[in-house]
Protein backbone atom coordinates (compact mmCIF):
# COMPACT_ATOMS: atom_id res chain seq x y z
CA UNK A 1 0.00 0.00 0.00
CA UNK A 2 0.89 3.53 -0.31
CA UNK A 3 -0.28 4.79 2.95
CA UNK A 4 2.32 6.84 4.44
CA UNK A 5 3.36 8.75 1.28
CA UNK A 6 4.47 12.40 2.58
CA UNK A 7 5.00 14.95 0.00
CA UNK A 8 5.69 18.72 0.65
CA UNK A 9 5.46 21.73 -1.10
CA UNK A 10 7.01 25.27 0.11
CA UNK A 11 6.11 28.47 -1.89
CA UNK A 12 6.73 31.47 -0.49
CA UNK A 13 5.36 33.93 -3.28
CA UNK A 14 2.06 31.82 -2.99
CA UNK A 15 -0.49 34.02 -3.70
CA UNK A 16 -1.68 32.97 0.46
CA UNK A 17 0.84 32.97 3.36
CA UNK A 18 -0.93 29.64 4.46
CA UNK A 19 -0.85 26.21 5.07
CA UNK A 20 -3.07 23.69 3.60
CA UNK A 21 -3.28 19.89 4.47
CA UNK A 22 -4.45 16.97 1.98
CA UNK A 23 -5.21 13.80 3.33
CA UNK A 24 -6.24 11.50 -0.03
CA UNK A 25 -4.85 9.01 -2.36
CA UNK A 26 -2.91 9.05 -5.49
CA UNK A 27 -5.45 11.39 -7.02
CA UNK A 28 -5.11 14.06 -4.70
CA UNK A 29 -1.31 13.66 -4.80
CA UNK A 30 -1.52 15.54 -8.04
CA UNK A 31 -2.90 18.64 -6.89
CA UNK A 32 -0.08 19.39 -4.20
CA UNK A 33 2.12 21.25 -6.38
CA UNK A 34 -0.70 23.31 -8.18
CA UNK A 35 -1.81 24.25 -5.16
CA UNK A 36 1.46 25.17 -3.71
CA UNK A 37 0.84 28.46 -6.28
CA UNK A 38 -2.57 29.34 -4.05
CA UNK A 39 -0.97 28.00 -0.41
CA UNK A 40 2.55 28.62 1.08
CA UNK A 41 2.42 25.53 2.25
CA UNK A 42 1.45 22.20 1.16
CA UNK A 43 1.49 18.87 3.20
CA UNK A 44 -0.12 16.00 1.30
CA UNK A 45 -0.40 12.88 3.55
CA UNK A 46 -1.40 9.56 1.62
CA UNK A 47 -4.16 8.09 3.34
CA UNK A 48 -8.00 7.42 3.34
CA UNK A 49 -8.30 8.68 7.06
CA UNK A 50 -8.09 12.18 8.38
CA UNK A 51 -5.42 11.72 11.27
CA UNK A 52 -6.14 14.24 13.95
CA UNK A 53 -2.79 13.90 15.15
CA UNK A 54 -1.23 15.42 11.75
CA UNK A 55 -3.96 17.90 12.08
CA UNK A 56 -2.89 18.86 15.27
CA UNK A 57 0.77 18.91 14.42
CA UNK A 58 0.32 20.89 11.23
CA UNK A 59 -2.46 23.10 12.63
CA UNK A 60 -3.31 23.63 9.18
CA UNK A 61 -5.38 26.86 7.79
CA UNK A 62 -7.00 24.89 5.26
CA UNK A 63 -7.88 20.97 5.33
CA UNK A 64 -8.96 18.70 2.64
CA UNK A 65 -9.76 15.16 2.18
CA UNK A 66 -10.25 13.03 -0.87
CA UNK A 67 -10.91 9.82 -2.04
CA UNK A 68 -12.10 7.89 -4.89
CA UNK A 69 -15.18 6.20 -4.64
CA UNK A 70 -13.60 2.48 -4.44
CA UNK A 71 -12.82 3.32 -0.88
CA UNK A 72 -16.59 4.11 -0.21
CA UNK A 73 -17.75 0.39 -0.89
CA UNK A 74 -15.94 -0.61 2.36
CA UNK A 75 -15.47 2.74 4.87
CA UNK A 76 -13.37 2.73 7.95
CA UNK A 77 -14.01 5.23 10.71
CA UNK A 78 -11.17 7.68 11.00
CA UNK A 79 -11.36 6.49 14.75
CA UNK A 80 -9.93 3.39 13.82
CA UNK A 81 -7.03 4.78 11.41
CA UNK A 82 -3.33 3.80 12.93
CA UNK A 83 -1.29 6.76 13.77
CA UNK A 84 -0.16 8.26 10.98
CA UNK A 85 3.88 8.11 11.58
CA UNK A 86 2.81 4.11 11.75
CA UNK A 87 3.05 3.49 8.32
CA UNK A 88 6.13 3.21 6.45
CA UNK A 89 6.24 6.08 5.41
CA UNK A 90 10.12 7.94 5.13
CA UNK A 91 11.91 5.52 2.17
CA UNK A 92 8.87 6.50 -0.08
CA UNK A 93 8.64 10.72 1.02
CA UNK A 94 9.73 13.06 -0.98
CA UNK A 95 9.88 16.86 -0.81
CA UNK A 96 10.87 19.87 -3.29
CA UNK A 97 14.47 19.29 -2.58
CA UNK A 98 14.40 15.39 -2.61
CA UNK A 99 16.17 14.06 0.25
CA UNK A 100 14.90 12.52 2.65
CA UNK A 101 17.18 14.14 5.41
CA UNK A 102 15.87 17.22 3.85
CA UNK A 103 12.48 16.31 3.92
CA UNK A 104 12.86 15.56 7.85
CA UNK A 105 14.20 18.86 8.28
CA UNK A 106 11.21 20.84 6.72
CA UNK A 107 8.79 18.76 8.46
CA UNK A 108 9.88 19.48 11.45
CA UNK A 109 10.20 23.27 10.75
CA UNK A 110 6.62 22.93 9.67
CA UNK A 111 5.19 21.08 12.69
CA UNK A 112 6.95 22.69 15.12
CA UNK A 113 4.72 26.25 14.97
CA UNK A 114 2.51 27.60 18.01
CA UNK A 115 -0.30 25.78 19.18
CA UNK A 116 -3.29 27.79 19.18
CA UNK A 117 -5.94 25.35 19.55
CA UNK A 118 -5.76 22.52 22.60
CA UNK A 119 -5.09 19.00 21.24
CA UNK A 120 -8.78 18.01 23.24
CA UNK A 121 -10.74 19.78 20.44
CA UNK A 122 -9.59 17.27 17.97
CA UNK A 123 -12.02 14.07 17.74
CA UNK A 124 -10.13 10.16 18.05
CA UNK A 125 -6.93 12.39 20.11
CA UNK A 126 -6.66 12.32 23.68
CA UNK A 127 -3.99 14.34 25.79
CA UNK A 128 -1.13 12.37 27.83
CA UNK A 129 -2.82 11.53 31.65
CA UNK A 130 -6.22 12.66 30.60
Amino acid sequence: ANDGLIDLHLNPGALRQAKLVIFGDSFARGIGQPLSRLFSEVLFLRSRFVHPEMVWLAQPDYLLSQNVERYLANVTPDTEAPPFFLYPNLPKAKSEKGSREELAEQLARMLRGPRDREMGELACVTRPGS
